[in-house]
């Protein structure tokens, strides 16, 4: 989700993909086991995360470009805090959730 409103840059809390995050605990022989809110503080994922997002940023403008993220470890299930039954985002709620969370710089 991005974040720009009564913000100077754009920031974005990223929610990693299950197949996606499955795939990367076999590329790189990580223990199924080990959760996600362990995984979460290891410095090659907080890598791969902030690759991706510097690719992403190359395709958009600079004052569209993400400047900061930050992971959410927490699902994000329709009907929920986060989401409508329809798959909206509740913007407000995840707003207030969210608000202590620790951001990320990303490249300048």
């Amino acid at each position: 989700m991005a974040v720009g409103d009564s913000r100077p840059y754009v920031s974005a809390l990223v929610i990693l993909d299950p197949e996606g995050l499955e795939a990367y605990r076999r590329e790189r022989h990580v223990d199924p086991a080990i959760p996600l809110e362990v995984l979460a503080a290891d410095p090659a994922l907080e890598a791969e995360i902030r690759a991706q997002i510097d690719m992403a940023n190359a395709r958009l403008a600079n004052v569209e470009q993400v400047r900061a993220w930050a992971l959410v470890t927490d699902a994000w299930e329709p009907g929920g805090d986060e989401l409508t039954p329809t798959l909206k985002l509740k913007r407000r709620s995840i707003a207030a959730k969210y608000a202590s969370k620790k951001w990320v710089r990303a490249a300048w």
